[in-house]
């Protein structure tokens, strides 16, 4: 629904037959610390364009995560966001401009190996955050302006 602005943390920690999740017609501004963490059959997610903040954790060992999705408003990303999301190849990075700072805390530690496709959206103006794992990937795309 377009009033759901948020996600709780641990909301739907360990559901295990959630597989498919898409927020992208949505109105959330916030996923909070382990909101979706050990959902072991989640394949494919995507965040909506309205999205600032996902927490720490907040996909941790979604085991069978396939495909992220991240929208274009998008700032802040918790430290080990997609930890041990093994199956993870491919991520769509409609962000606008974003950084992490320290590579110590990075969302995206333990991905890196595995990703096979990172696609920029047409608006992204700083590549900071890609540039920690892109030497990983076999395809990389941008979107035409």
């Amino acid at each position: 629904p377009t009033t759901l602005t948020k996600v709780e943390g641990y909301a739907f920690y360990g559901c295990g037959n959630l597989s498919t999740l898409n927020l992208g017609n949505t109105a959330v501004k916030t996923v909070n610390s382990s909101a979706f963490s050990y959902c072991s059959k989640l394949k494919e997610i995507e965040f909506p364009n309205s999205i600032t903040s996902i927490g720490s954790s907040a996909l941790y060992s979604c085991t069978s995560l396939r495909k992220v999705t991240f929208g274009e408003n998008l700032t802040s990303v918790g430290s080990d966001a997609l930890r041990y999301c093994n199956t993870l190849d491919t991520i769509v990075w409609n962000v606008k401009t974003f950084s992490i700072t320290s590579y110590s805390s990075s969302p995206f530690y333990s991905v890196y190996s595995q990703i096979k496709s990172f696609t920029f959206g047409r608006r992204m103006k700083n590549v900071t955050a890609a540039e920690i794992f892109l030497c990983y990937t076999e395809a990389i795309e941008a979107e035409r302006r």
